[in-house]
């Protein structure tokens, strides 16, 4: 087992980059567990939330580069952590939602998943507008080169990732322009079924948008741990 000496935890935590965003990001989240538990204003949750997320741009390959090129890298994957919440972070949530939803099997349940479901969509437009962006960005800083990006071991993990995002953004535009359209007119039709075709389509749909998302992670996992062609 590895062994650290209080004198190295001192110097990791007290005088190092890395050791004041743990810091700092320990008391948001001790903060954001006590007002889990009191009758706080939800926006106030979702700042400390956003909080914890964004600081992790500032231990990452962004943060790591110090000159004013590094500050807009740094934002932009601040923006970028902060999007991919709204969106693949949410695509959970929205899951949990239709799931109970479709239990209740009444028309009051599906007019609720079609408002959702539009809410979701307006919202998922907007995030992977910026997700792109922002990656475009980030990449263009971090990976350096067109033969970077096919050539190195980072580059080989980035073009997954991405692939795996394109992936994703087809499952959400058949959300969009198929499905969407077809539950709004659940709500009204005039004989109504116990389980509608289109809401269990929408269910298999973002379960596999879902599990995209879990490979997306797992690559931004191994590329934390990667040096960038860049640095």
């Amino acid at each position: 087992m590895l062994e650290v000496s209080p004198e190295t935890l001192e110097i990791m935590l007290f005088q190092t980059q890395f050791g004041h965003i743990w810091l700092v990001r320990s008391g948001c989240c001790l903060v954001l567990g006590v007002l889990l538990f009191t009758g706080c204003r939800e926006s106030i949750k979702a700042f400390f939330a956003l909080a914890i997320l964004a600081l992790l741009a500032g231990a990452g390959h962004a943060g790591a580069n110090a000159s004013s090129a590094g500050l807009l890298a740094l934002a932009g994957d601040i923006g970028h952590l902060t999007a991919a919440a709204l969106w693949p972070g949410g695509l959970v949530p929205l899951l949990f939602v239709l799931c109970r939803e479709r239990r209740a099997a009444d028309n009051e349940s599906w007019r609720f998943i079609a408002g959702v479901v539009r809410s979701f969509s307006v919202l998922s437009l907007v995030v992977v507008a910026l997700l792109a962006a922002t990656g475009i960005l980030n990449a263009y800083f971090i990976v350096g080169s067109l033969s970077a990006l096919f050539e190195t071991s980072y580059g080989q993990l980035l073009l997954i990732k991405i692939a795996l995002f394109l992936l994703m953004i087809g499952f959400g535009a058949f959300n969009l322009l198929v499905l969407k359209p077809r539950l709004l007119q659940v709500p009204i039709a005039a004989d109504l079924p116990t389980d509608p075709a289109p809401v269990r389509a929408l269910i298999k749909s973002v379960l596999c948008e879902t599990v995209l998302a879990a490979g997306v992670l797992l690559i931004v996992g191994y590329l934390g741990v990667t040096p960038p062609p860049a640095h």
